[in-house]
């Protein structure tokens, strides 16, 4: 019993701090947009130099680290750019004769191009590369290439027979990468979780990640990703706010990055709608839409336009409603405000006539007072002519009583 009273209170904890804790975040990720051109300007600073290193590079050895870097730098920034760059470090590694170069060339360019969407054109670059002359230290980004492709083509192929072929394929790639990565490394705690995702040990990755993010430092972009297939664990045992917390975390680490090519936005988006909070699902929307078509991610936009027109309509819908309410609202308080005129008008009319009256009173009050006045003196020359007329008549009995008395002597 006291161990379940524990354990009661430790999720009503965690329940209130999950409820204290997404107003914060929502707020953190709307600062970072707001903030976004600062961060996307910082990127285009830092290809920039890497650019103008290239202009002054000397040989062809240079040529193609600064041109790997430039590719990492437009990796998720602009799809267009990575293509361009892609072929350049592959023209660059056949005037070295570098064939190790050659081959991650080989690779980058049938990387971007299942970014793109190109499937066919990135299987047929794969398959120049001999798996047998391989070198070790490229092997977790062939892996990788194929991981990628075969799992988008599962996402958007329409055949199911095609789909479990190509899920099957993502799978048996998925882990040969686990072979050649280091365990503590983060590309390995991604690739792991996302193999337990797959395979329903959602629980499993949950508790991997959640301890690997307690005890490791990464860099924001991988701090992206990772939180971003957090939130698809989450998600896959109907978390519904541990699912939004890390698409929220993942968000803000996009943002940060300055790329141009995500996810975790767009499924936020598509929560916040599902909770009504169209606003934000609008604006964030938007902006992955935006962000799509100038990184050219074909994919991402693909996938944005199957959910944008749904939002849009009902955000748009939602703003009619609120307009109408405003008009009604506006309305109402026209009519309040004639009507509290009007009863301004009254009360003034009313103090006025009041106005009137008190005059009135006051100078009925002082005639009033005048004819008391008046009445007062009239009563004190009725006083003195009673009092004359009391003395008149006590003298005329004197002289009556003198009168008889003489008569009788």
């Amino acid at each position: 019993m006291k161990k379940f009273l524990i354990s009661l209170f430790l999720l009503f904890f965690a329940i209130v701090s999950m409820a204290d804790e997404m107003p914060m975040l929502l707020s953190e990720l709307d600062k970072a947009i707001k903030e976004r051109p600062l961060y996307i300007k910082k990127r285009l600073e830092y290809l920039e130099r890497l650019n103008k290193m290239l202009d002054n590079s000397e040989t062809n050895e240079q040529r193609y680290h600064i041109l790997g870097e430039l590719y990492s730098g437009y990796s998720s920034f602009n799809a267009d750019s990575s293509s361009h760059v892609a072929r350049a470090i592959y023209e660059v590694a056949q005037r070295i004769q570098n064939e190790d170069y050659q081959i991650n060339a080989l690779m980058n360019m049938a990387e971007i191009s299942g970014v793109a969407g190109m499937f066919k054109e990135s299987l047929d670059l794969m398959k120049k590369v001999n798996r047998e002359r391989l070198p070790d230290y490229l092997r977790p980004y062939y892996y990788h290439v194929y991981r990628t492709v075969y799992g988008n083509m599962a996402d958007y192929t329409v055949s199911v027979a095609q789909k479990g072929q190509y899920n099957r394929l993502t799978d048996s790639y998925r882990d040969s990468i686990l072979l050649v990565n280091n365990q503590e490394s983060v590309t390995y705690q991604i690739v792991k979780a996302d193999r337990y995702n797959v395979h329903g040990q959602c629980k499993e990755a949950i508790a991997m990640l959640e301890d690997y993010t307690n005890k490791h430092k990464m860099e924001v972009h991988d701090e992206a990703i990772l939180y971003y297939t957090l939130s698809n664990s989450y998600s896959l045992i109907g978390d519904k706010e541990n699912q939004k917390r890390c698409l929220l975390l993942s968000a803000i680490a996009d943002m940060k990055s300055g790329v141009r090519e995500y996810a975790s936005l767009r499924e936020l988006a598509v929560l916040l709608y599902q909770e009504g909070d169209l606003d934000r699902a609008y604006s964030y929307l938007k902006l992955c839409m935006e962000d799509a078509a100038m990184c050219n991610a074909r994919l991402r936009i693909i996938e944005t336009l199957k959910i944008f027109p749904v939002i849009n309509e009902a955000y748009h819908l939602e703003k009619a409603r609120r307009q109408h309410k405003l008009q009604i609202m506006f309305i109402c308080i026209c009519i309040l405000s004639f009507i509290l005129l009007g009863g301004v008008y009254y009360m003034y009319y009313q103090m006025k006539r009041l106005a009137v009256a008190r005059r009135q009173v006051i100078d009925a009050n002082r005639k009033l007072q005048d004819l008391n006045n008046d009445l007062c003196l009239s009563n004190a020359k009725l006083k003195e002519l009673n009092h004359a007329l009391s003395e008149n008549t006590y003298l005329k009995e004197i002289y009556i009583g003198r009168y008889l008395l003489a008569e009788l002597i």
